[in-house]
């Protein structure tokens, strides 16, 4: 199985391993709810059928920083989640957009891409 195919990491429960290893390299989609506040990242690993989503709910910060004409897939070569002592969430995503979330309710998976996903 290769390296990077999404039956090796399906039960992989390590995040900091997740981000070292898979989102150290990935496309970045993000889609915000308005009500309740929420964030959803989708990063679709480069060179794999594997695609890492995020979902921040319960959002304390929110922060990101990037140019106004930027196009909606970004390109992230450095992701960070920590699980903070007050039972909270800090995510940070680099270099462009930089994006600093501190959630208090945090949840993560891993999928397959599906075939329309592919071939985008």
């Amino acid at each position: 199985t290769a390296v990077f195919s999404e039956k090796k990491w399906e039960k992989e429960r390590n995040i900091g391993l997740v981000c070292d290893k898979l989102l150290d390299n990935a496309d970045l989609e993000i889609q915000i709810q308005s009500y309740p506040l929420s964030i959803n990242f989708t990063f679709y690993v480069v060179g794999s059928d594997i695609k890492v989503k995020f979902i921040c709910e319960k959002i304390e910060r929110f922060e990101i920083i990037k140019d106004y004409d930027e196009e909606s897939m970004f390109v992230v070569l450095e992701t960070h989640v920590l699980n903070k002592i007050n039972n909270s969430w800090e995510i940070k995503i680099l270099p462009t957009p930089e994006v600093h979330v501190i959630c208090r309710k945090f949840s993560w998976s891993i999928e397959k891409l599906t075939e329309s996903e592919k071939n985008k």
